[in-house]
């Protein structure tokens, strides 16, 4: 989980207020707060900040920056060495990023991709197939303007007030000038397979656990398990066990059924 924001405007925004938008999307990433401002080729103001959770001990601060292209991602990305050979998910996009026509692998995870390119003017956006990290864009009253963030309240914040939801599962290539934007989008990026070939939950919880597998191993840390008497968290708990991954379990023992959780507990 991190939090960024992007922004495409005439006026040139105040370290006051830049830094008070973000108090509604720093705790995202508490681990490290950075930001870039710059002047577009045609005289726009581009500032892009991020916020870092680290997860994965590979600390990457944000936004990146390398021959005009800059980059901001929130996620997680599980096939990463799939990707390049780089120590990190965040690495591993901007080589897709610049790679991305050569590519043959799919980013598989949890992610919102943001990069600009400033020989282009170009904003790339990027949504995987389940919007698991929330994006919002946000337009003001002047046409040219334009920005994206975490929260519709950072955005707000900057004077923002049109605001739209991204899409999950979809790509958009945004124009940007000082006359106006265009904003293009593709759908879908990934495609499901939807034929019905299996009659039997073994499948599933094949994928089930293989789902909980790549995200206990993703980080740097012993997952935590939010164990309650319901299903979802038997299910990960279970999972993890079966699995030989090691974990932390918390319960907030208010309406909960606490003979299933000693049950739950006693099989660790």
């Amino acid at each position: 989980m991190c939090g960024f924001i992007f922004s495409f405007t005439k006026r040139k925004l105040s370290e006051d207020n830049i830094n008070y938008a973000n108090t509604f999307i720093q705790r995202r990433g508490p681990s490290a707060t950075n930001k870039v401002h710059f002047k577009s080729a045609d005289g726009m103001h581009i500032t892009l900040l991020h916020n870092l959770l680290d997860i994965s001990g590979n600390t990457v601060l944000q936004p990146i920056s390398i021959d005009g292209l800059h980059l901001l991602f929130n996620g997680e990305i599980y096939n990463y060495l799939d990707i390049a050979d780089v120590s990190s998910d965040t690495a591993a996009v901007l080589k897709y990023l610049e790679n991305k026509s050569k590519n043959k692998s799919e980013l598989d995870g949890e992610f919102v991709v943001v990069s600009y390119s400033e020989k282009t003017q170009m904003l790339e956006v990027l949504t995987d197939p389940f919007l698991t990290k929330p994006l919002y864009f946000g337009r003001s009253d002047n046409p040219s303007e334009f920005a994206c963030a975490s929260y519709p309240s950072a955005l707000i914040a900057l004077g923002f007030a049109h605001i739209s939801d991204a899409q999950p599962n979809s790509s958009y290539s945004i124009s940007l000038g000082q006359s106006s934007i265009a904003i293009t989008e593709s759908f879908p990026v990934h495609n499901f397979d939807i034929h019905q070939t299996s009659f039997s939950y073994d499948d599933w919880c094949e994928s089930f656990i293989e789902a909980v597998r790549k995200r206990a191993l993703h980080g740097a840390h012993r997952p935590m398990v939010a164990l309650s008497s319901g299903y979802d968290s038997g299910c990960v708990s279970l999972a993890l066990k079966l699995l030989n991954i090691k974990f932390n379990a918390y319960t907030m023992p208010s309406g909960e059924n606490l003979e299933i959780i000693n049950r739950r507990d006693r099989k660790s």
